[in-house]
């Protein structure tokens, strides 16, 4: 929907235009689900040349209507997030741009997230793995890293918390965050990494990543 695109691109323009800030973070960007309303059926006619609905029915079957959708996903994204780059630049020179995303799962595929190839067209400045488990595929996220123009532009979100909805999360012990902080800095080629999420960061976490000496 071009209109939700341009009221997303706004908001987000209303508040560059109108604070001090030093970037903006888009918080696992993505469609969210595929449209299927009387108009996006046309639009995918008219752009795809196929059966939105029928594409639909056997996607998890089939490779050509899968990658069709996702064509069709990748492009509507990626001109949210090209429009959002272009104009709040030109407002503010120098803004750096952020994405929260899982270029790691393949569930977000068909809702068209497709952050490393937005950071390698220069219209993010870096996209931030949200991994958030005890355990993390360092050699799935190294492979993913090889593949970018500028390794640089990925770094790893850890998570200081434990469980999932519906269960209530408990953050995580001060140490078990250090290893996974220390294991994230090494990750990157300039030792930068993330952490998520604020309201269960706890004064034993903060004790424990202020023994770091970087």
């Amino acid at each position: 929907n071009e209109a939700f695109r341009r009221f997303a691109t706004d908001l987000v323009l209303e508040v560059v235009k109108n604070y001090d800030i030093d970037g903006i973070n888009l918080d696992y960007v993505r469609a969210g689900q595929v449209c299927y309303d009387t108009t996006c059926r046309q639009q995918y006619s008219d752009t795809q040349g196929r059966n939105l609905m029928l594409d639909l029915a056997v996607h998890k079957v089939n490779n050509v209507a899968f990658d069709s959708i996702v064509a069709w996903q990748r492009r509507a994204v990626r001109d949210l997030i090209a429009g959002i780059s272009t104009e709040a630049r030109k407002i503010r020179p120098g803004l750096v741009i952020s994405v929260d995303a899982a270029p790691w799962a393949e569930s977000v595929l068909i809702e068209g997230q497709d952050s490393l190839a937005w950071a390698d067209e220069g219209l993010v400045d870096t996209v931030m793995s949200m991994n958030y488990s005890p355990v993390i595929d360092w050699s799935l996220l190294r492979g993913l890293q090889d593949k970018m123009k500028r390794p640089e532009q990925l770094l790893i979100m850890v998570g200081n918390y434990d469980g999932e909805a519906p269960a209530k999360p408990i953050s995580r012990s001060g140490t078990a965050l250090l290893n996974l902080v220390d294991e994230a800095a090494a990750f990157h080629p300039n030792g930068s990494f993330a952490v998520y999420i604020y309201s269960l960061l706890t004064d034993e976490q903060i004790m424990k990543l202020a023994t770091r000496k970087n």
